[in-house]
């Protein structure tokens, strides 16, 4: 497959590596998909009101979903192009005519994903509406609150059990380039890639985040003491642009994690055809 990763230490470094040598680029592709972003959104009335306001974010988010998947997928291909042998190019109109092709078929794998939470969410239904029903009512008897019982038990070891599934297929979007695979046949995919070793991927996944968050957290704290008040639209545009490309660097960290997860199946799957 390419170059072999160890640990997160070489995550982290051949990220970065990545990211330096390729960030002229980056900029570019994210460039590209959030000034179509700004461009579209420019349009759209923010409003006056709270309510106004929150229904321009909902629009916003949804054309970041649309547009930005496009940012994503090149990056990805820019990411594969690093660490393996494929044969292509790694420039700009290669990447971008790369993820466009995938682009639709990727949209329809985050939709149909998208209805995979759905259990969940009735699986904490059937886990809060009885803790709400024991809260309001007092007449509810011995036997209604032994069914209620079991239901919260059913529905705390519903969420468990389909947490971790979801969890399993949360990586699709890096099989989805990587290995090339359509929606469904992704998931499958990244479920067994995950299958065996939760418990580490998992701590991985949080150790992974603690920079992000606290990247998150002092742009927050920025926006609490009214830094990004009062300045000019260029400067909100050039602004959220730099957040957008450093944004990128943790897509490419992940996107070299999950690297190291597809070598790690590579090397079981050579290791149990040895051993027959």
């Amino acid at each position: 497959m390419g170059k072999k990763i160890k640990n997160l230490v070489e995550v982290y470094k051949t990220s970065w590596e990545i990211y330096r040598k390729n960030f002229s680029l980056i900029v570019v592709l994210v460039l590209t998909t959030y000034s179509i972003i700004e461009l579209i959104a420019f349009y759209i009335p923010k409003g006056e009101t709270l309510k106004e306001f929150s229904n321009y974010m909902k629009i916003y988010s949804k054309i970041e979903w649309l547009i930005g998947s496009l940012s994503f997928l090149a990056v990805m291909f820019l990411v594969k192009k690093e660490l393996s042998n494929v044969d292509y190019k790694k420039d700009y109109f290669t990447l971008i005519k790369k993820a466009f092709k995938k682009y639709f078929s990727f949209l329809w794998a985050r939709i149909i994903y998208a209805f995979y939470f759905i259990p969940m969410i009735l699986f904490i239904a059937v886990l809060t509406i009885p803790i709400y029903l024991i809260l309001n009512s007092s007449d509810i008897g011995l036997y209604g609150y032994m069914l209620i019982l079991l239901s919260i038990i059913f529905g705390f070891v519903g969420i468990l059990y389909y947490g971790i599934y979801l969890f399993k297929i949360s990586f699709w979007k890096y099989v989805f380039v990587f290995e090339d695979k359509k929606a469904i046949e992704s998931f499958k995919s990244s479920k067994e890639k995950i299958s065996g070793k939760v418990g580490r991927v998992f701590w991985d996944v949080f150790l992974l985040y603690i920079p992000y968050v606290v990247f998150l957290g002092i742009l927050l704290f920025l926006a609490w003491i009214g830094f990004f008040d009062n300045i000019s639209y260029l400067t909100d545009y050039l602004s959220s642009l730099v957040i957008d490309i450093l944004d990128y660097f943790w897509v490419v960290v992940f996107g070299v994690y999950f690297y190291q997860l597809y070598q790690e199946k590579d090397l079981d799957n050579k290791e149990v055809k040895e051993k027959k």
